[in-house]
């Protein structure tokens, strides 16, 4: 298995960038969201089974950004339930990013 990126470290979707996704104006539960930014960060690498730092620096490929505040919302909106509701569409988008293991 591949050495995960600290989430916390590398922004791939900001602050601004999820608080527009979620039409939030205010900033007191912008600790909180940066939490699920950081975690949501987090699930995408370990579904893809590596780094998102592995793409090169200037380009992270739509999807797996539009896939994280896809996350970050679920996570946000369904703050007490542990399934993840458009799984499907989840795994769509970063499906061609994942890493594949041979047998």
């Amino acid at each position: 298995m591949c050495s995960l990126s600290n989430p916390i470290e590398m922004e791939v979707v900001s602050l601004k960038e999820v608080k527009t996704h979620l039409r939030l104006d205010s900033t007191h539960e912008d600790d909180y969201l940066k939490s699920l930014i950081a975690a949501a960060t987090d699930y995408v690498e370990k579904y893809l089974d590596k780094s998102l730092s592995d793409f090169h620096s200037r380009y992270l490929p739509a999807s797996i950004k539009h896939s994280i505040l896809l996350m970050v919302s679920e996570f946000y909106e369904n703050r007490t339930t542990s399934i993840i509701q458009n799984q499907t569409l989840f795994q769509s988008l970063l499906a061609p990013y994942r890493a594949v293991r041979l047998p």
